[in-house]
């Protein structure tokens, strides 16, 4: 009777294990799931209600070790460093926008509030990927959300859903800035820039002058730098 008991508690330990790896197995996205590095970047600008964020403030920054060259597995699947605002890194293949609002704070897809999802490493126990921090402030209980992809000469609105699940290489058209840089000193600066997003937060659809004002706000290119 004992061993029956003990082995009804150890069959039981073993199914709420399996059945706890395959949940999270089902709410991680494959990026997060399986994270193979790259070192990618693109200009981001959220304006909330009005107010543009600044992703220069200290909430927002990770830092880093300028001098480690390193292949490593980036901890975090998104960076800001080095006090600037707009420069997003993306360290993890295949991330969508949606993984980057809720990085910092904004939860459109789902799963818990504090977990991008778990990496699975083969046979060992998942990793826990959590989410950078609750920085971004509170959306309009209004709000709609209105998003542009482009650059100065030049932009287009595209739906939420997609910016929210298309992997941001593919949504900004999968080339990087090294591709078509017209001068080697572009080259010298920040590598693989795929483009520019801007994200309106607010009860109604911006004017063509206030789109096209964040356009004309986008930040110089900063110089490449070798681990961030």
């Amino acid at each position: 009777m004992v061993l029956r008991w003990l082995v009804g508690i150890v069959l039981g330990v073993l199914l709420l294990g399996a059945a706890w790896i395959g949940y999270s197995y089902a709410f991680s996205p494959e990026p997060i799931r399986h994270p193979a590095q790259i070192h990618q970047h693109f200009r981001f600008q959220l304006v909330n209600n009005g107010q543009a964020v600044d992703f220069a403030q200290e909430p927002y920054q990770t830092e880093f070790n300028k001098d480690m060259c390193s292949a490593e597995l980036t901890k975090e699947p998104f960076h800001f460093h080095d006090g600037k605002d707009q420069f997003v890194h993306l360290h993890w293949k295949g991330l969508t926008g949606g993984l980057l609002l809720k990085h910092y704070g904004w939860n459109f897809i789902g799963g818990p509030d504090h977990l991008l999802g778990y990496k699975f490493n083969g046979l060992k126990t998942p990793d826990s990927v959590g989410i950078h921090g609750r920085a971004l402030p509170l959306a309009p209980a209004d709000a709609q959300y209105y998003v542009y992809t482009g650059d100065q000469d030049g932009h287009k609105r595209v739906e939420l859903k997609e910016f929210l699940h298309k992997d941001l290489a593919t949504l900004l058209g999968g080339t990087s800035h090294a591709d078509h840089a017209e001068h080697e000193s572009d080259l010298a600066r920040i590598h693989d820039l795929l483009g520019n997003v801007v994200i309106f937060a607010q009860a109604s659809e911006p004017t063509a002058a206030q789109v096209e004002d964040r356009f004309d706000k986008l930040a110089p290119l900063p110089e490449s730098s070798c681990a961030g």
